[in-house]
């Protein structure tokens, strides 16, 4: 893998784990909040 393929990858999950954290914590919330717990 070359530089530019680890800049890549590396901006990648820095950019996907965020968004799927707010997704999931966004999800709980939806559920949490349907079913009062």
């Amino acid at each position: 893998m070359n530089l530019l393929e680890k800049n890549i990858q590396a901006l990648l999950s820095g950019v996907n784990e965020p968004l799927g954290n707010k997704l999931l914590n966004f999800i709980q919330n939806k559920t949490c909040s349907r079913f009062n717990m």
